[in-house]
């Protein structure tokens, strides 16, 4: 089975080095998400819905191109 990997510097514009693997891309996107709600609350609490989305479907791609 695939190993996925994803961290916040693949996300653009952060400076941390967290970086998650999973098997399934919803587990990693899970476990970004709850780095980011612990971490990054205050960049993730003044998110636009829009750039939410965007970085849900930035998170989507890199992990399929990982397949």
């Amino acid at each position: 089975m695939a190993q996925y990997k994803l961290g916040c510097k693949d996300m653009g514009g952060m400076d941390c080095e967290f970086t998650t693997t999973g098997e399934t891309t919803d587990e990693v996107k899970q476990n970004l998400y709850a780095h980011a709600q612990e971490v990054h609350k205050d960049v993730i609490a003044s998110m636009p819905e829009d750039k939410m989305k965007e970085m849900d479907q930035l998170m989507d791609k890199i992990l399929q191109e990982q397949n």
